[in-house]
């Protein structure tokens, strides 16, 4: 069969094989899965599911405990209750200690982070025996705290465990806990706060979970507000209507006991729930929290295991053929896609000699080409523009020379000058007008010179204001130098032009100039330095051009020891609203950034896009108090911003780092590397917001919403 007739598989049909043989595969599974399933249990464990929701609430108790038990041991640490009595003394407006502040951060939220990749703590403060705030990984809203329950209790009682609470400032719930810090002598140094995640509070319990097998849990507060749950729900929603807390209630008043089980029907099946309640579950006995565990009434725990295996089995095998799935459809589309996506940038940062080999014959082997065909013109036009470009200055030249060399024959002259609508003329020694083509009496008639005459001086061919110019330029001429200058018109033209002296048997009688318009080629020029140096999607400055006039830049501050700032802006979950909305939209939320950025910013500052959705902003003659300014109002300014698509306005943030030029050995890739550092900082601290530099003295290290406001 002719090649060109052969059918070739497409990425869409590969799609749909492999999503054919996964459905095929699961499908196989589930019944597998069902007709092992299928099996009559026993209903008489109920006692065995109460003690295990018992235990998992106890699970959930001792973390606490543990949590208590850390915050505590901050008596046992020199430093802090050295701090802690300096602190009992301070004036009452005395501010935070920042050296204790970074300390909890530390051995709190950034311990717990690099151990677990995220901190149980949300908050940590420390307040003295008077109520003020001594040191906080996050400062509270306001310093005097002794008006609080949680102090008053762990002043009171040593420890003390709150319930559910929300802190506006972090945006977050969590659960309150507080211990009070003795010194070695049992006297009190205050009490040490702590927001403990909630997010931390359902990962316990879906922790505990695991140890009852497939079951239903529920953690229900004392107003039967649901705080976790394996089936979908609303945190802190209300569930005081559910069939098995009506019933869990019904046999508590009916004398059943506090930690029981009951049976209820959902759905046409009967299923049992356990209950117990957190008085029994250390540090949560005030909490009136209850723990439902319900399963189907039809099981039993005999086949238990050989149903876990079979299914664990089952998914082992689907998550493998996943895996393997997943391989081939990555080796197949995103391997190539990524070498496309990067001679592309090289194409962008100037490299035109990259080409992409791919031997394929589908969709992707058709761009491929396509991307290789499109970079094989741009070559091809910048090689020829740059030739013509090369040509036409020799031409220029050789014109000139010319124009020398044809003096002697005054018609061969005139047939000369007269072939070109560029201009040209010849002045005597003393600078007097003696002879000039057609061009040069049609362009002063245009614009209302007068006419061209013999005798009038060379100057009057020149803009007024170049005159003194002109005379140098005669001068040099006649001393036999031949000078090329070029001049930007009144009228936005550029000329060129070029003086030679004219020689009569070894002696200078005088000078030629030839004189051309140049305006296309100087406005192909800049359309060639604007491809070289701009981002094509944007319109921001590329990489390499960014880099080079940030080290202009750099070099002037230096030299003048004037302030320079940079700024690091990235847009937040870029990737979701490229997954979500579509690259399409992806280029508009890029391109209204780079819009609203230059309309805010200066005209000498310089916006760059160093790649992907990462910006840099370069802020000369700017400290870094005001560059902290401009920052912040990009930042609301991008907040308010929105970008149209099918299913409504789209809204977006940013993350901005600011670094400063500091000291005489500082240089621009350092600077860089701190903006990008703060940047880093402000992703990881919630994004939409701005950290500074610590270098950059005077200014606040992080700025958001809820410290804008």
């Amino acid at each position: 069969m002719p090649a060109r007739f052969q059918p070739r598989l497409t990425i869409r049909a590969r799609l749909a094989i492999i999503t054919l043989a996964g459905l095929v595969v699961l499908g196989g599974l589930g019944l597998f899965t069902v007709r092992g399933a299928y099996r009559a249990l026993e209903v008489a464990y109920g006692q065995s599911m109460a003690e295990t929701a018992q235990a998992m609430l106890g699970q959930i108790g001792g973390s606490v405990v543990a949590r208590l038990d850390q915050l505590e041991r901050l008596s046992d640490r020199a430093e802090v209750t050295a701090r802690m009595r300096a602190a009992n003394r301070r004036p009452l407006d005395a501010g935070p200690d920042t050296v204790l502040s970074e300390l909890l951060r530390d051995a709190f939220i950034d311990a717990e982070r690099r151990r677990f990749g995220r901190s149980v703590f949300a908050q940590v403060v420390l307040i003295d025996r008077r109520g003020l705030v001594v040191a906080a990984t996050d400062p509270p809203a306001r310093p005097l705290l002794a008006d609080r329950t949680w102090w008053r209790g762990a002043m009171a009682r040593g420890r003390h465990v709150g319930g559910l609470a929300y802190d506006p400032l972090l945006d977050a719930h969590g659960l309150v806990v507080a211990v009070r810090l003795d010194d070695a002598r049992g006297q009190p140094l205050g009490v040490a706060k702590a927001l403990l995640s909630a997010g931390w509070i359902i990962r316990e319990a879906a922790q505990a979970a695991q140890l009852a097998g497939n079951t239903d849990i529920h953690l229900v507060t004392a107003d039967t507000r649901q705080i976790f749950s394996t089936r979908p729900f609303r945190f802190l929603e209300h569930v005081d209507d559910r069939r098995y807390v009506r019933a869990s209630r019904a046999a508590t008043g009916n004398g059943a006991g506090g930690d029981d089980f009951v049976q209820v029907t959902e759905g046409g099946r009967a299923r049992v729930y356990a209950f117990a309640s957190s008085r029994s579950a250390p540090a949560l006995g005030h909490l009136g929290w209850t723990l439902f565990v319900g399963r189907d009434a039809r099981q039993v725990l005999a086949p238990a295991e050989a149903l876990e295996l079979r299914i664990s089995v089952a998914y082992a095998v689907v998550l493998l053929a996943g895996l393997f799935a997943a391989g081939l459809l990555a080796r197949s589309l995103a391997r190539p896609v990524l070498r496309i996506r990067d001679a592309a940038s090289k194409i962008a940062e100037g490299d035109l000699e990259q080409r992409v080999d791919l031997k394929r014959d589908d969709e992707i082997g058709d761009l491929a080409a396509a991307f290789n065909l499109m970079s094989d013109r741009l070559r091809d036009s910048y090689h020829a523009l740059t030739a013509e470009i090369a040509v036409r200055q020799k031409a220029e030249a050789d014109m000139a020379a010319q124009a020398h060399r044809a003096l002697e024959s005054e018609i061969e002259l005139n047939t000369l000058i007269e072939s070109t609508d560029d201009f040209i003329w010849f002045v005597d020694r003393e600078g007097r007008l003696v002879l000039w083509n057609s061009a040069v009496s049609d362009y002063r008639a245009q614009r209302g010179k007068g006419p061209v005459r013999r005798g009038i001086t060379a100057a009057d061919m020149l803009p007024a204001d170049k005159a003194a110019e002109w005379e140098e330029l005669y001068r040099r001429t006649l001393s036999g130098e031949r000078p090329i200058i070029e001049l930007e018109l009144s009228d936005g033209r550029h000329q060129t032009f070029a003086f030679a002296p004219m020689m009569r048997e070894g002696e200078v009688i005088g000078a030629s100039v030839f004189s051309r318009d140049i305006t296309v080629r100087r406005a192909m020029e800049r359309q060639l330095e604007q491809l070289a140096s701009t981002d094509p999607l944007t319109g921001a400055s590329n990489r390499r051009r960014f880099m080079k006039q940030a080290q202009v830049e750099w070099e002037r501050s230096q030299r003048y020891d004037s302030p320079l700032s940079l700024l690091m802006i990235d847009i937040d979950h870029f990737k979701s609203i490229n997954d979500t909305h579509g690259h399409a939209i992806g280029d508009k939320v890029l391109k209204a950034m780079v819009m609203e950025c230059i309309a805010r910013l200066r005209g000498t500052d310089l916006l760059g896009r160093l790649g992907g959705e990462e910006f840099a902003v370069l802020l000369p003659q700017t400290p870094a108090a005001a560059a902290a300014q401009t920052a912040e109002r990009l930042r609301q300014a991008l907040a308010e911003l929105s970008v149209a698509t099918d299913n409504g306005p789209l809204r977006f943030t940013v993350s901005l780092g600011l670094a400063c030029r500091v000291g005489a050995e500082d240089t621009v890739e350092e600077c860089l590397r701190r903006a990008d550092a703060a940047l880093y900082k402000a992703k990881a601290g919630g994004r939409d917001r701005l950290v500074v530099d610590p270098s950059a003295s005077g200014v606040a290290l992080e700025s958001d919403r809820g410290l804008a406001s």
